[in-house]
């Protein structure tokens, strides 16, 4: 097994220059992040977003929901609801399966924190969202592989099933405990928080903050729990959930339907498991959600660096390693680990020069071929797509899209506010997004090409749909997303020229 030592920036405060060239290297290596925030020496010392993402808009932080769902357990074992040795049958009593197994019997809240429940496989958020009724029983329902606290499988279920437990004793929704517990002395009013079916608050994930108050929950355990001087969590939960409970042989993916776990080889293993928090060998503890929503905890060097990205779902896993290399100075002492890389020279504007929002900025050179404008429908009937029509006014190109729940028209000036008539779940790891306002724009790629895209901008999601015209009565629509746990492509229409009427 490798372990990390330092060479040169362990037990410092992180300096601004330090954090811009860590933020290009960044930008180099996984693509520009949505937002970057980093806090040290008593301050904010960088902040960047990359539009249309911004300061005042929250941002969905998928499995980083389960640490901050891990504080409320803080807050419920605290106030007397719950014990780390209640056992979840005792709790659940109502959901429980007719016949009760001894795993289910030996099942605590503690195996629930740490991850190690028994059960034979992992659930993703997108299964527990799929799941029409009576998601806690069915969780209860689930085969397990080995007795509770043995083996470490990471998964949703455990997170969901302490959300349930909590409603449970408390009589309230973890939302409504945290809003008043947490949030609220935090400074925190501006969230979202996705509920089950009945009205249990998602465990796993379904949580969005703005990128500053993720940034506050970080601080408070940072601080040992405590506020401007009040203890808002119990120093003691927060030291608890810091520690090493489990080493991590395994690293989750999603295929859109479960989590899976990937082994880890025992050379390289390098991160454990606490309290619904991660750890590392190189001292820092860290939430981590699906594509990229991340918050490390730095004792070593009094700070908290928090990200907010767009990465594919396979890429986020690595992230702490490249936290320790390269922002923290640490390497492995074997020769096989991850190495720090060099700083590139920094010039003033280096950082987010690559910024992924111009990409599709249309080039006032290229205009579309004027025998391709009016209007289109599809060729199959019914769909949810209506008439596409395409017209050029002065210095812009207008794209409107009918669908059967409304309007959506976007124009080469740039980002605008729409509402979008419509909605792709599985392009977006089954999230629902039809109640999301998004931000539209389009943009003309060649004579006979149109591309529209949309940016979700409190999701990492961002859909491409493009235009392909055949000839001047045919043409074609292709809907992809940039990430995914499933596919990224999407449905495809073809479109011919709408008769007069």
């Amino acid at each position: 097994m490798s372990s990390y030592s330092c060479v040169d920036r362990a037990g410092q405060e992180l300096s601004e220059h330090a954090v811009h060239d860590f933020a290009d290297l960044f930008a180099k290596e996984f693509g520009v992040p949505n937002g970057m925030m980093v806090w040290s020496a008593g301050r904010v010392i960088y902040e960047r977003y990359a539009p249309p993402f911004a300061p005042n808009l929250r941002h969905s932080l998928h499995s980083a929901t389960k640490s901050v769902l891990g504080s409320v357990v803080g807050i419920a074992i605290r106030d007397g609801h719950l014990s780390l040795d209640d056992r979840v049958a005792d709790v659940l009593t109502r959901y429980l399966p007719k016949q009760v197994s001894p795993e289910l019997e030996a099942l605590t809240i503690e195996h629930l924190l740490t991850m190690r429940a028994g059960f034979a496989r992992g659930v993703s958020g997108s299964w527990a969202r799929e799941q029409s009724s009576g998601l806690t029983r069915a969780l209860l329902a689930l085969p397990f592989g080995s007795m509770p606290g043995r083996n470490f499988l990471y998964s949703s279920g455990p997170s969901q099933l302490l959300s349930a437990s909590i409603q449970e004793v408390t009589g309230a929704p973890v939302a409504r405990i945290a809003e008043e517990l947490l949030f609220a002395p935090l400074g925190i009013s501006d969230f979202r928080w996705h509920s089950d079916q009945e009205g249990v608050t998602s465990g796993g994930n379904g949580l969005s903050l703005r990128l500053s108050d993720y940034l506050a929950w970080g601080l408070l355990y940072l601080n040992g729990g405590a506020r401007q001087g009040s203890q808002v969590l119990p120093y003691e939960w927060v030291r608890d959930s810091m520690r090493a409970h489990v080493r991590v042989d395994s690293r989750p993916y999603s295929d859109g339907k479960r989590l899976i776990a990937a082994p880890i080889s025992r050379e390289l293993q390098t991160e454990t498991y606490g309290y619904h928090l991660w750890g590392h060998q190189a001292g820092f503890s860290f939430a981590a959600g699906l594509f990229g929503q991340y918050l490390f905890i730095l004792p070593a060097q009094r700070s908290v660096l928090a990200v907010v990205s767009s990465m594919p779902a396979w890429e986020h896993n690595r992230l702490p390693d490249f936290v320790a290399s390269n922002l923290l100075g640490y390497r492995t002492t074997d020769s096989v680990g991850v190495s720090p890389s060099p700083s590139p020279p920094r010039t003033a504007d280096s950082s987010y020069r690559s910024d992924q929002s111009e990409s599709g900025k249309s080039d006032p050179a290229v205009e579309l071929d004027p025998s391709f404008l009016g209007c289109f429908q599809p060729r199959r009937t019914p769909q949810f797509l209506d008439l596409v029509s395409v017209d050029r006014r002065v210095g812009e190109t207008r794209i409107k899209l009918r669908t059967r729940s409304g309007e959506l028209t976007a124009t080469t000036r740039g980002w605008e506010e729409a509402f979008i008539p419509f909605d792709f779940p599985d392009l977006h790891h089954s999230y629902a997004l039809d109640d999301e306002v998004g931000l539209v724009r389009a943009s003309v790629e060649s004579s006979d090409v149109l591309v529209i895209e949309v940016q979700y901008p409190t999701t990492p999601f961002r859909d491409t749909l493009r235009l392909e015209f055949l000839s001047e009565v045919d043409c074609r629509i292709d809907v992809t997303t940039n990430v995914n746990s499933g596919s990224i492509r999407g449905v495809n229409f073809d479109l011919t020229r709408a008769r007069q009427r």
